[in-house]
C-alpha cells in the first residue's frame, strides 16, 4: 500500500500537460439551442443566440481524461499475485478521485473533422436563425409600439370624455346650447329694454343733429351776410375770417349747394388776396436773372416772400406724369435777355376739360422753383415751376376786379370756370350774372 502512487498508471501524471489541450463544451438550452465553445480555467456564462437565456459552462476539467487504449501487446502472461496487486491499485485510485458536480457534463472526446464541419455547418445555421429571430423581434417591438400607441389614444380619448362630462355635469362649466343661451342673452325683457335705449338714443342724437344743423344754418346765414357787406365795401381783410366761418358751417350741415360752394371759393380767394405777393412778378424776375446761376431759385422765392401770384393767361396741356398732368402757362415776358417760361403739375385744370390746344385761365399759385436752360444758338430760357398743391381756380367776379382785372364785361372763361366749380358770378346775392 505505501507505493500505491508508484502503480499508477504513468500516462495519468501528465494531467497538467492535458489543461493546454483545448476541451470543447456544447450546451443545449432550453429553446433547442446547442452553443459550442471551447472551455477555460474558469466558468464561463453565455448567452443563448435564439432566446438570450444565459447559460452556465463549467471550467476546463482538471482531472486527466481515461488515457487512449495502448495496442495490444504480446506479452508474457504476469503472476496472479502482481495482477492482483495491480487491481487492488486501481480501485484505490478510482475511490480517491472526487466526484464530479451533477450539473457537470461529461468530459467530451477530441472533435474529428467531420464532427468541425457539423460543428460549422450547425453555427452557419444559428446564425441564419440569429437573422430571422432579430427580424422577427423587430416587427414584434413595431407591433408593440402600434399598440401602445393605439392604447395610449385610446386612453387620452378616454380621459377627455371623462373631462367633457365632468364639465357638462358641472353647473359652472357646463355647455350651454346655442339656442338656449341666446334665448338667455336676448330674452324678451331685454330686447324691451335694448329697443327703449336704442329709441332714446336715435331720439337724443336726432335733436343733438337737428340742433347742429339750426345752428349751423344760422351761423352760415349769419357769417355770410356780414362778409357780403365787407365785400361790397372792398374790406377783404375783415371779410375772410367770417367767409371761413360760413364755410366751415356749410361744412358741418353739408350743404353743396351753389350759395355755400360760392362762400367756399370766396374765403379761398379772399385769402388770396390778402396774402398777394408785395414785390411784381416782372422784379422778382429782374432780380433772379441778374443773380448767378445756382442762386437764381433762392433770389426767386425769396422776393416773391412765399406769397401768392394771380395769372389770367393761357394754359396749355402737355403730358401726363405719376403727380398728374403737367401744363405750360404762357408768360410772355423776356428780362434782361432771358426768355421766361412756366410749367405746373396739378389736377386742379382737369375739371375745364381742357383741350391740346388749351384755353385762358385765371388761377392763383406760388412760384416753387426756377432753373436756366441754355441751349446753343437760341436765348436763355428761365423755367419756372408753381406749385401743385397751391393752385387755385378763380370764378367771382368782385375778387377778380379786386384783381385789377376789371373791365366793361366779365371774361367768358371766368363763367366757364365758375360754373365748372358749380358757383355763380354774381355779387353780393350769389345769384348768376
Amino acid at each position: 500500500m505505501a507505493r500505491w502512487l508508484s502503480r499508477i498508471d504513468p500516462r495519468r501524471k501528465k494531467s497538467k500537460q492535458r489543461l493546454s489541450q483545448p476541451q470543447q463544451y456544447e450546451v443545449l438550452c432550453r429553446c433547442g439551442e446547442r452553443t459550442i465553445g471551447l472551455r477555460i480555467s474558469r466558468y464561463q456564462q453565455v448567452i443563448c443566440r435564439q432566446c438570450g437565456e444565459p447559460l452556465f459552462v463549467l471550467p476546463a476539467n482538471v482531472y486527466p481524461g481515461p488515457p487512449p487504449p495502448e495496442p495490444k501487446l504480446v506479452a508474457e502472461p504476469e503472476s496472479e499475485a502482481e495482477l492482483g496487486l495491480d487491481q487492488l491499485a486501481l480501485e484505490e485510485a478510482a475511490a480517491d478521485e472526487p466526484t464530479r458536480a451533477a450539473d457537470e457534463p461529461a468530459p467530451e472526446p477530441p472533435v474529428a473533422d467531420g464532427d468541425l464541419l457539423g460543428a460549422l455547418a450547425n453555427e452557419s445555421k444559428s446564425l441564419t436563425r440569429k437573422g430571422q429571430q432579430e427580424e422577427l423581434e423587430r416587427k414584434q417591438l413595431a407591433e408593440e409600439r402600434q399598440k401602445r400607441k393605439a392604447q395610449l389614444k385610446k386612453k387620452r380619448a378616454s380621459e377627455k370624455a371623462k373631462a367633457k362630462k365632468a364639465r357638462d355635469e358641472n353647473p359652472l362649466t357646463a355647455r350651454v346650447p346655442i339656442g338656449q343661451r341666446l334665448r338667455r342673452v336676448f330674452s324678451p325683457f331685454r330686447l324691451v329694454v335694448a329697443s327703449v335705449i336704442a329709441i332714446i338714443i336715435a331720439t337724443v342724437s336726432w335733436q343733438i343733429h337737428s340742433r347742429n344743423v339750426e345752428s349751423g344754418r344760422l351761423r352760415f346765414d349769419t357769417a355770410r351776410k356780414k362778409a357780403m357787406t365787407f365785400l361790397e365795401e372792398q374790406d377783404f381783410v375783415s371779410a375772410e375770417p367770417l367767409l371761413v366761418e360760413a364755410a366751415q358751417a356749410a361744412d358741418l350741415i353739408d350743404r353743396q349747394d351753389k350759395s355755400a360752394n360760392k362762400v367756399r371759393r370766396l374765403a379761398l380767394e379772399t385769402n388770396v388776396v390778402n396774402n398777394l405777393s408785395v414785390t411784381s412778378v416782372y422784379e422778382a424776375l429782374n432780380a433772379a436773372t441778374v443773380a448767378s446761376e445756382d442762386n437764381m431759385s433762392s433770389v426767386l422765392t425769396t422776393q416773391l416772400g412765399d406769397r401768392w401770384i394771380v395769372l389770367d393767361t393761357h394754359v396749355t396741356p402737355k403730358h401726363s406724369t405719376e403727380d398728374g398732368i403737367q401744363y405750360a402757362v404762357e408768360m410772355p415776358l423776356l428780362v434782361n435777355g432771358v426768355l421766361v417760361e412756366a410749367a405746373v403739375v396739378t389736377e386742379e385744370f382737369s375739371r375745364l376739360g381742357l383741350k391740346k390746344s388749351g384755353m385762358p385761365i385765371a388761377f392763383a399759385a406760388k412760384i416753387e422753383a426756377c432753373a436756366l436752360k441754355k441751349k446753343k444758338g437760341e436765348p436763355n430760357r428761365l423755367v419756372i415751376q408753381f406749385a401743385s398743391d397751391s393752385v387755385r381756380l378763380w370764378a367771382n367776379q368782385m375778387t377778380y376786379d379786386a384783381l385789377g382785372f376789371s373791365g366793361s364785361e366779365l371774361p367768358e372763361h371766368l363763367v366757364e370756370q365758375a360754373a365748372s366749380l358749380g358757383v355763380s358770378t354774381g355779387e353780393s346775392t350769389g345769384e348768376s350774372k
